[in-house]
């Protein structure tokens, strides 16, 4: 204080005379005040010195005065003391009174919170067994059944082709061969999302089947996983065919479609997999199913059918098996319309 700037040049401090004053008479007031309180004190304990018996008198008037001001604080203190003891009881029984209450209410607070755990481990276990339910396992095929199956359209020697698949994975063409030794190959563990890869078919199917294989030992097999479908690629849009899910068998799987749809471009998203070896493979994927036309086909079949049993029935020699199979056809023809 007192200096200012880089040449610490003096400044002068502006001195407050008013303020000086005031705490200058201040204390001399204090002083004052506290010598006078100090002189009325020795004045009084000369004068009580000099009282004498009249003294005694006063002392003991005084301290009859001050036994009845004690005996009046005593029976105030009683009172007090009495009201003090109602309040204790009636608030003791009030909490008696709450706690039967409380008791009272308890088994059915119990109950409610039984029941309320009860519906959710419900409401668990049948998101559980739904989960589950989507999910449709694969049954090993022979090559006897591969045969009835018919035409497998993703075969690279029928115009099948591979388009993408994740980045970090490689060979995906060699899921449409027949050779067993070659296979598609991923680290199970990708940067972003799942492990996944587009097949084109060599042309639009109903597709009604889905038959994997992975041969490979010594790596990890898929799981779960999604197969979706569209009619061009690339897209941004795709149809769910189905949720799938696979044994750790190293034989052919089928999974077969619940609701069959129209595709000519499929994808296969793993959801998870068998075993924790660093990398998964696959080694082939076949896509049974019926081409637009023979869908084509049976749909005209069913019609011509269905319309000779109605002419018979509008003739009148139609039998009730007949009339049943009419129904039924209807019914089914309403089901594929919906």
């Amino acid at each position: 204080e007192g200096y200012a700037g880089k040449n610490c040049t003096r400044r002068s401090v502006p001195q407050d005379f008013d303020n000086y004053r005031k705490m200058v008479l201040m204390s001399e007031s204090k002083e004052k005040e506290a010598k006078e309180a100090k002189e009325n004190a020795t004045k009084l304990d000369k004068e009580r010195g000099a009282g004498g018996a009249g003294g005694t008198t006063d002392g003991t008037k005084k301290s009859d005065s001050e036994g009845g001001k004690r005996s009046g604080d005593a029976a105030v203190n009683g009172s007090t003391s009495d009201a003090f003891a109602r309040s204790t009881a009636f608030n003791a029984t009030d909490d008696q009174r709450g706690s039967e209450a409380h008791r009272a209410q308890d088994p059915a607070n119990s109950t409610a919170k039984n029941v309320s755990a009860a519906s959710a481990e419900a409401d668990k276990q049948s998101e559980v067994k739904r989960s589950e339910d989507k999910f449709v396992k694969g049954v090993e095929v022979s090559a006897e059944r591969l045969r009835r199956l018919g035409v497998d359209h993703a075969a690279f020697d029928l115009g099948g082709k591979a388009l993408a698949t994740n980045k970090e994975a490689r060979s995906e063409s060699s899921l449409l061969k027949s050779d067993k030794d070659k296979y598609w190959i991923s680290p199970c563990k990708v940067e972003k999302g799942v492990m996944w890869v587009v097949l084109e078919l060599n042309e639009i199917i109903h597709v009604r089947s889905i038959v994997i294989g992975s041969f490979e030992y010594y790596s990890s097999t898929p799981h779960k996983f999604q197969v979706l479908g569209q009619l061009a690629y690339p897209t941004d849009h795709w149809n769910v065919l189905g949720y799938f899910e696979a044994s750790s068998s190293r034989k052919r799987l089928e999974f077969t479609l619940k609701n069959p749809m129209m595709a000519k471009v499929i994808k296969i998203r793993l959801l998870s997999h068998h075993g924790n070896e660093f990398y998964c493979t696959m080694s082939s994927v076949q896509v049974y199913g019926t081409t637009q036309w023979e869908e084509m086909g049976r749909a005209l079949e069913e019609n011509e059918q269905q319309v000779k049993i109605v002419k018979r029935a509008l003739d009148g020699s139609a039998d009730e098996d007949e009339a049943a199979a009419v129904a039924a056809a209807q019914a089914v023809a309403d089901e594929r319309d919906v």
